[in-house]
């Protein structure tokens, strides 16, 4: 099914809370969308919306309580074409305007390798079905990222305490309980 996510909400959705019947909305991101992979910022920025996509509708249902609910698929190396992505690219494969640094040639080998030993597909649909019947938000199909995850998320949390504690004293921000990140 083509389009993006977004657009295919904004056709289904409705339609789907209208019939007042049971469903789920399951959005593919990819672990990219939480954690910082190099050199792959376009990927992992579209990735990044999907998952605050998905976040924003699975609790705009809840507010609602309807009887539709939404996960995100978070998968990590999963046995699929996708660094074959270029054929799909209308106009053809773009040719890089210099050769790749040996750098990028090796992350490129790590991958292939990664995605080559990566889950089926068809074990990936499987956590999939257990998600939606579990009513998860989140579905993650490997656990080695959750140490990277984990390590990720709190230096986000120790920066923003930092950034907290160091702005308690500028001006025009509350102090104490008031003060909008406690």
């Amino acid at each position: 099914m083509g389009g993006t996510p977004s657009s295919r909400q904004a056709a289904f959705v409705p339609r789907m809370l209208e019939h007042g019947m049971e469903g789920h909305v399951v959005n593919t991101a990819s672990i990219a969308g939480l954690l910082p992979f190099s050199p792959c910022a376009p990927y992992q920025v579209s990735k990044a919306a999907v998952v605050s996509l998905t976040e924003n509708l699975d609790e705009s249902l809840r507010l609602r309580d309807a009887k539709v609910r939404a996960s995100v698929l978070c998968p990590g190396w999963v046995r699929t074409r996708i660094l074959e992505s270029e054929r799909l690219r209308p106009g053809g494969p773009v040719q890089p305007q210099s050769p790749p640094s040996e750098q990028m040639r090796a992350m490129f080998e790590m991958a292939r390798q990664a995605v080559e030993h990566g889950l089926a597909p068809e074990q990936v649909a499987l956590q999939v079905f257990d998600a939606i019947r579990e009513q998860r938000l989140y579905i993650f199909t490997e656990s080695e990222f959750t140490d990277v995850m984990r390590a990720h998320f709190e230096g986000i949390l120790a920066a923003r305490h930092e950034r907290t504690a160091s702005s308690q004293s500028a001006p025009g921000i509350p102090e104490g309980d008031a003060h909008p990140y406690h």
